[in-house]
């Protein structure tokens, strides 16, 4: 079974933007890998406020008890740089190996 999923992973390589280790992961070839996966309520009624949701994930792609989401409020005029960045600091804070920003499906490694 794992022979085929590494031969997927082969095969992918060349197709996917995925780093080589979360695409392992994605796939069942490597322990889960612990992400940060954030995004932004663009539906918010209001006009000065930012919501960005995030989940600490202990296990990707697996769920497990220890995963942890949250939201914080940015001024609506703050630039998803900045915002990234703050994902990257929480992401530091809580030990995790990568960031995935969901709306626009870009994964960064958190350097230490």
């Amino acid at each position: 079974m794992k022979t085929k999923r590494f031969s997927e992973f082969v095969l992918e390589s060349d197709l996917s933007g995925l780093p080589n280790e979360v695409k392992l992961a994605k796939m069942g070839l490597s322990p889960g890998i612990n992400v940060l996966e954030w995004w932004t309520d663009k539906d918010s009624e209001s006009t000065a406020i930012l919501t960005v949701y995030f989940i600490e994930r202990y296990s990707w792609p697996e769920s497990s008890e220890d995963d942890l989401f949250a939201e914080t409020n940015f001024a609506i005029q703050s630039s998803l740089g900045f915002v990234e960045k703050r994902m990257m600091s929480f992401a530091k804070q809580g030990d995790l190996d990568w960031v995935h920003d969901m709306e626009r499906d870009t994964w960064k490694r958190v350097n230490r």
